[in-house]
Formats: structure tokens, sequence, C-alpha cells
């Protein structure tokens, strides 16, 4: 009988399932610190496999070549984003703090640390990678700039602002997060990246601007 019990718990959970989740999560970490260290071209992924303690075979099994390697480790640093936004206000009952919310998660999300290194890599590499370029943008600020847009048109549809061209307007919006001086000056190593707190107020700022910007007045 006991045995009976353990084959169908086996059966349950799969066998060999949760080994296997972890042997690629560990490759994952492995590969994100070594792209983020050493580019794409001079990663090996004999020195991924031996970080993840696992073999060059597994590597492949999981992930095809480096370029497929790579590009889930691109993925893997976007889910954080939309693990970010999972939880957010309904935008037609706050369309303030909804915006803010959204804001401040890409502001923090694109001004990390890897995301930014990330981000020179692929700047410098996409001409070799252009659909994994193509894959980061759709799954991160692509992401944030669709649904930025449905928020505006959806507050347009219900008279809540005015605007002559949403996805333009959308795109100022999001641009006017992301861009200023203290960017460029993370990018150029010359501050860390903002607090919670500083990423916030900025979005803030900005929000209010275009919100008052772009109001229904009376007369309208």
């Amino acid at each position: 009988m006991p045995s009976d019990m353990a084959a169908q718990q086996g059966r349950k959970q799969g066998p060999g399932r949760p080994k296997d989740e972890e042997k690629r999560k560990a490759i994952l970490d492995a590969a994100c610190r070594q792209f983020l260290e050493n580019g794409i071209a001079a990663t090996r992924v004999d020195r991924i496999a031996s970080e993840a303690g696992v073999s060059k075979m597994t590597v492949y099994a999981h992930f095809g070549d480096k370029a497929g390697l790579f590009a889930a480790s691109v993925r893997s640093r976007t889910e954080t984003l939309a693990e970010a936004l999972a939880d957010l206000p309904d935008p037609p009952a706050d369309l303030r703090r909804a915006l803010i919310t959204y804001g401040t998660a890409f502001v923090l999300f694109l001004r990390s640390p890897d995301v930014l290194r990330l981000d020179l890599i692929l700047a410098t590499e996409a001409a070799t990678h252009p659909e994994i370029a193509a894959a980061f943008y759709e799954s991160g600020p692509g992401v944030v700039l669709g649904t930025v847009t449905g928020i505006l048109r959806q507050a347009c549809e219900r008279g809540m602002i005015r605007l002559p061209d949403v996805d333009k307007a959308a795109d100022s919006l999001v641009a006017s997060w992301c861009h200023g001086p203290d960017w460029i000056a993370q990018r150029l190593a010359l501050r860390g990246p903002p607090t919670r707190e500083e990423a916030q107020e900025r979005v803030q700022r900005s929000v209010d601007w275009f919100l008052a910007a772009h109001a229904v007045k009376p007369q309208d």
C-alpha cells in the first residue's frame, strides 16, 4: 500500500519536474550574470553551465543555443515588469493614480542597473541580434506604451480628458517619465538608479502636468 501511495504521489508531481525548473532557473541566473558582465559575443556557454552546476548539453536542451539563452535572459528581466504591473488600480476609477502607478513601476524597471546594462548591450549588438532587441522592446517598453495608450483612449471615450492624437500623447507621456538629465547621468555612471520616492515624484509631476494640459474644460 505505501508503495502505491508513493507511485500516485509521483504521478501527481510529475517525475523530475521540480528539478528541471530548478536547473532552468540556475542556468538563467548564471546566464544573466555572464551576459551582463561580458556581453553576448564574449559569453561562453560552458562557463554558464559550470556556474549553474549543469552540463553544456543541459543548457542546450533547455534553450537551444546561445541566442536562445540570451533571449530567455531578456524575457526573465521583462517578467519583473509584468509582475509589477499585475495588480494596479482600475484606470477609469482613478486615472491619475493608475498613470502614476504604471509610470513609477516602469521607471524603476527601466533604470534598474541590470536593465540599463542590458539596454547598452542590446544597443551595441542589435544589428547582430535584431529579433532579441525587438523582443525586449515588445515585452518591456512596448507593453507599457500599449497599456498607457489604452488607458488614455478609454479616458477620452469617457470624457475625462481630451486628446487630439491618443497615440502621440501616450508616446510623449511615457517619454517624459523616462528621459532627462538624471537618466543621462545614470547611463554615464555619474549617479545611481532613482529611489522609489524619486521615481514616483518624477512621474507624478509629469502626470499632473499632462492631465492639467488635457483636462476637459466646461466650454468643451
